[in-house]
């Protein structure tokens, strides 16, 4: 993912000028999705570049005798690792003033992963694209150790095939059919794990490789082919790469077989080696430059994003916000560029200091500097949240995604038996209908995992193993519960599928053709954490906060518990419970742990005041 420029090759300005359309596309992707929703494309055009780059450097210097596994490593040392604590260092400490404790250690442990690159690791389980993924300063970091990770592993494999292969000729053409077999293993690794580890799959070396090998491909491509064809080749890769950059979003299966698309029509751009044509608009100055700063532009405009974002609260940030992160990310990658990647590229250290200088020392540093900010800032704001804050496994009874008898409440002795089951929303009413359920002398199975909807009328493919174990549960058990209680995030569900109401209220039919069913709706929130927003207007970063109860969010919600009545009213099996005028009751500044899961406490509080309402 480097803007680098290499000795030992011709350069090439239409290279640059790709990586200038692959870092735009990926930071107008992040900048709002909905602009180019195939942006996030841009990191697999930059994992074919540098396939590209550096088998060619490495072929070439093999055929040369000059290949060293020192030196080689030395410059990626000093290519990368100046530029990466650069980023990193700034990144710990502006998060040490505004992420709350617990996200603070979320942060710390991606970082102590990145420095050790193993980034992809930490956020394997994470959906990329969901929205909590968007406040994680350090996301981006996973396509840097997905090619940190190959490249400890392929020079070794064409010093070994070089070896076998020296002195026979053609050896170019079986280098080529090595690289193509690693990349239909790959592809047909990366389409097994999305169907059984969908989100791991995303951040797995073995799925991304086949991405980097078209590129190495690309530099030991054995055949001649005129210039004529190269340069129609190239077009017509250009022309694929723009469109599947539009026509592509985030529900494409990647990685994968789609992904070919977009890499097989990056490498034949950069098989076309002519500067003329179509070339030349990847060749003016300004693309180039920006092809230059790509790397840095790629560290930067994350971290500046995340934490506009975890400010914000939301995903969608103001134009003012967006124009100021962009101007913020030219700006550092401009000087990052000059003074940095340039300045560190030239150092004369040795391998071995070069390890101490650009690796040792700053992750010491580091991992210093973590340490300090956490007693000096963390520990002396944690007193005045003690109120709210509060462990989610605590919160929750231990509960998330066990199929256990241990995630019983209620009265346990009672024959009288119910099945709470949804999301993490039916985790956080948990303590609520425990005390309902010791009150009327009902056992209740508490069975939820967090971002997993009930849908009984549907099949799950094994890539949603979570969810569709919590639906079998349904299935299979259901015959030995008297009542289902069902509460889900229903405001997020129907955010992302319009046809959400039909398909719940199918659902829940489907459910009450045995046995009678209950929907407890959304509680309202406003979608802003009182925790965040607390902190930041002490550090002046809010000055006005609107009430809860006026916010556009807590309209909706509102609005859709409406819309959800109103379509299960046809059916007398199902009835919905409206939480609401038990909530607006409640007199606490602190009523959720975050933008939108209540506290112990409220979750307490409501099941006594609903027993007090004597309307159970």
């Amino acid at each position: 993912m480097k803007s680098q420029s290499y000795s030992s090759l011709q350069y090439r300005a239409d290279i640059d000028g790709l990586r200038a359309l692959a870092v735009l596309s990926v930071l107008i992707f992040h900048l709002n999705s909905d602009w180019l929703p195939g942006g996030y494309l841009g990191v697999d055009v930059f994992f074919v570049i540098s396939g590209y780059l550096i088998t060619s450097i490495i072929v070439k210097q093999l055929d040369q005798g000059s290949f060293s596994f020192k030196n080689f490593y030395t410059r990626r040392i000093k290519r990368i690792l100046p530029l990466f604590f650069t980023v990193l260092i700034p990144t710990i400490i502006v998060a040490s003033f505004l992420l709350l404790p617990n996200d603070y250690e979320q942060f710390w442990r991606s970082a102590r992963y990145a420095i050790q690159f193993r980034a992809n690791r930490a956020f394997m389980g994470d959906n990329y694209f969901d929205v909590a993924t968007e406040e994680k300063p350090l996301l981006h970091l996973w396509s840097l150790a997905i090619e940190e990770q190959f490249y400890f592993i392929f020079p070794l494999a064409c010093w070994l095939t070089y070896k076998v292969f020296q002195g026979k000729n053609n050896k170019r053409f079986y280098y080529f059919l090595i690289i193509i077999a690693g990349i239909i293993i790959s592809t047909i690794l990366a389409e097994y794990s999305f169907l059984h580890r969908a989100n791991d799959s995303y951040y797995m070396l073995r799925n991304r490789a086949a991405e980097l090998l078209i590129g190495c491909g690309l530099a030991l491509f054995p055949f001649q082919i005129t210039k004529k064809m190269k340069s129609s080749l190239g077009a017509i890769g250009i022309i694929l790469l723009i469109l599947c950059l539009i026509l592509f979003d985030p529900t494409t299966s990647i990685p994968g077989v789609y992904v070919l698309l977009p890499t097989i029509a990056a490498a034949l751009f950069i098989l076309d080696d002519s500067q003329s044509g179509y070339k030349k608009l990847f060749t003016i100055k300004p693309i180039r430059l920006i092809g230059l700063w790509s790397f840095s532009i790629y560290l930067w405009h994350w971290p500046i994003l995340a934490f506009m974002r975890y400010v914000q609260q939301s995903s969608l940030l103001p134009i003012t916000w967006i124009v100021s992160a962009v101007l913020m990310t030219f700006f550092l990658s401009i000087l990052s560029y000059y003074f940095i990647e340039n300045t560190f590229r030239r150092n004369k250290a040795i391998f071995s200091k070069s390890i101490i200088y650009f690796w040792l020392i700053p992750a010491l540093i580091s991992f210093i500097l973590s340490s300090f900010l956490q007693l000096s800032f963390i520990q002396n704001r944690v007193q005045p949240h003690k109120e709210f804050s509060i462990n989610w496994d605590d919160n929750r009874l231990g509960c998330d995604g066990k199929m256990e008898s241990s995630c019983s409440i209620g009265d346990l002795n009672s024959p009288i038996r119910y099945l709470l089951i949804g999301d993490s929303h039916a985790l956080h009413l948990g303590e609520m209908m425990d005390i309902i359920g010791q009150h009327e002398k009902i056992h209740i199975t508490l069975i939820a995992v967090g971002g997993c909807l009930i849908q009984y009328t549907k099949t799950l493919q094994p890539r949603f193993n979570d969810c569709k174990t919590i639906n079998d549960y349904l299935k299979h058990n259901i015959q030995q519960f008297d009542k289902i209680l069902i509460s889900q995030y229903y405001y997020l569900y129907n955010q992302r599928d319009p046809n959400f109401i039909d398909n719940l209220k199918d659902s829940t039919s489907a459910i009450s053709m045995d046995k009678k069913v209950s929907l407890l709706l959304d509680i309202p929130s406003s979608g802003k954490s009182i925790q965040r927003t607390d902190r930041f207007q002490q550090l002046g970063l809010i000055l006005n906060q609107e009430p809860a109860i006026n916010s556009l969010r807590y309209r909706e919600i509102l609005e859709l518990n409406k819309k959800i009545e109103q379509a299960m009213s046809e059916n007398d099996a199902i009835t919905t419970i409206d939480l609401t005028p038990y909530f607006q009751l409640i007199q606490k500044k602190y009523t959720h742990v975050d933008e939108h899961h209540i506290t112990k406490e409220t979750s307490a509080e409501l099941g006594r005041l609903i027993i007090d309402s004597k309307q159970l």
